[in-house]
């Protein structure tokens, strides 16, 4: 058990006042059928009964779910009732093509992957968009997913392909890299997309939009452009996406509180927290109470008295004096801009603090340090 103290804020004044907080960091291991189950937990706030509490819930949860749990290649998971789709979760990187070839190894049966990610490195994006359509493999971007950036040559891989969720594209980002570098990058991303049959139209709003930006297309452009294509295997995919959500939602959760499963497991069990301040962003769902507060501050020390709180959302509209307006939240939900909301969230040490918000990056307004 450590101390730690944390400065919060009135959304009016400004002003910060340093708070007493205790934290804890918990390690759960059960033994669960064939192997051992750890639970890294780190959170603010957490007294000795609280801490008991916690044991015991995990312990439920493990025990209750864990013979329908998802089996995980990585960034991939595969549910038992969903044996011929996979779920891709998190962001592209160099170990996500081996961890899907790891994954096609151990189940052959697999026919259609669901998208849900903020895009990731270019270079294994296109390794792994090849390595779909060769495959003939199909792709599904769920209904509230994203697929933005490099996830969406992953989408346009696919054999046949349903788009139900956002489909967000813009230019390649090299950073860095030369001229020429980024020549033979642009080249290749061209060759890959004509490989993949993919619209002239939709490669010219990709080569138009910023990179700091992101072209999400309507569902009228994706029916224009020819950008879903309909196939048994996605016919048979949204049958086993509806069958095993309950499984894949823990990855899902995990991912938006960090940036994958993986950082989820790694953040929590961080030495360093902090509280990331978005200003005119609403997290929209995953509420698990709500209260009147006075200002941002009232707000915040509401989230750390619920154990299941790990953001808020305070609207700041002054026509609303009655009910509440402070709202907290599992996770961020569902992001959109409302220039009258100021949210927030927990973040452990070595994530990023921007987030996606209709299709577009935003950076944290301020990181407010717990230590």
């Amino acid at each position: 058990m450590r101390k730690l103290t944390a400065r919060t804020s009135s959304a009016d004044k400004g002003s910060w006042q340093r708070r007493d907080l205790s934290a804890c960091r918990l390690t759960v291991t059960l033994k669960v059928a064939d192997g051992a189950v750890r639970a890294p937990y780190n959170a603010p706030m957490w007294g000795a009964h609280r801490l008991i509490k916690f044991v015991l819930s995990i312990a439920a949860i493990v025990i209750l779910t864990a013979p329908a749990s998802a089996e995980t290649f990585g960034a991939f998971s595969i549910s038992d009732r969903s044996p011929n789709l996979a779920l891709l979760v998190g962001d592209i990187t160099s170990q996500t093509p081996l961890d899907f070839r790891r994954m096609m190894s151990a189940r052959p049966e697999v026919e259609a992957i669901a998208l849900w990610s903020d895009g990731g490195g270019m270079n294994p994006a296109l390794l792994l968009a090849d390595d779909i359509h060769a495959r003939g493999l199909s792709t599904l971007i769920p209904e509230g997913a994203g697929c933005y950036s490099a996830c969406a040559y992953l989408y346009l891989a696919g054999e046949s392909r349903l788009a139900k969720g956002k489909l967000g594209v813009h230019q390649f980002y090299g950073g860095d890299e030369s001229l020429s570098s980024a020549q033979y990058a642009v080249s290749d991303i061209l060759d890959i997309l004509n490989q993949f049959d993919v619209p002239q139209a939709v490669i010219t709003q990709m080569l138009r939009t910023d990179p700091d930006d992101m072209y999400i297309f309507s569902s009228t452009e994706v029916d224009e452009l020819g950008l879903n294509r309909p196939g048994k295997a996605i016919v048979v995919a949204e049958e086993q996406w509806e069958s095993a959500q309950s499984e894949f939602r823990a990855a899902i959760s995990a991912y938006q509180s960090a940036s994958t499963p993986q950082q989820a497991a790694d953040a929590s069990a961080a030495a360093s927290i902090s509280f990331a301040l978005y200003n005119g962003v609403d997290f929209y769902g995953a509420d698990v109470g709500e209260i009147r507060a006075d200002d941002l501050g009232q707000c915040y020390a509401a989230c750390l008295e619920n154990d299941q709180c790990m953001a808020i959302t305070l609207n700041t509209n002054p026509r609303y004096t009655t009910g509440p307006n402070c709202f907290l939240k599992t996770g961020i939900g569902e992001t959109k801009f409302y220039e009258m909301a100021v949210s927030g969230q927990f973040r452990f040490e070595g994530q990023p603090t921007g987030i996606m918000v209709d299709g577009r990056y935003v950076p944290a307004a301020s990181v407010v340090p717990l230590d």
